[in-house]
């Protein structure tokens, strides 16, 4: 978590990132209906779309290969549509605190 008011929505890593997990956690767990934490980073030079590092922390003691595939497909979805967090935090449509 980052502290991401006033910072630059179309270039800020840091607050992009914050909306993309939460988006990302809250469709998991309208997939799922497991809680769920997303973490990202980068790193100087990569595109916003390839973090350097990504996990998604599920709570559940199982896991199928069914809900595995949703998780996967979300995750893919979001950072194939990044531009889309952007417009949503230009917008005022994601509230980050």
């Amino acid at each position: 978590m980052e502290a991401c008011c006033g910072k630059n929505p179309v270039y800020h890593t840091g607050k992009i990132y914050t909306a993309l997990a939460s988006l990302i956690a809250k469709d998991v767990y309208t997939t799922t209906r497991f809680e769920t934490y997303v973490f990202l980073t980068s790193q100087i030079g990569r595109s916003l779309s390839d973090p350097w590092t990504g996990a998604i922390e599920v709570c559940t003691k199982t896991l199928r290969a069914r809900e595995r595939r949703q998780i996967l497909e979300v995750l893919e979805h979001r950072l194939a549509n990044i531009e889309e967090v952007t417009e949503m935090l230009i917008n005022g449509l994601i509230r980050l605190f």
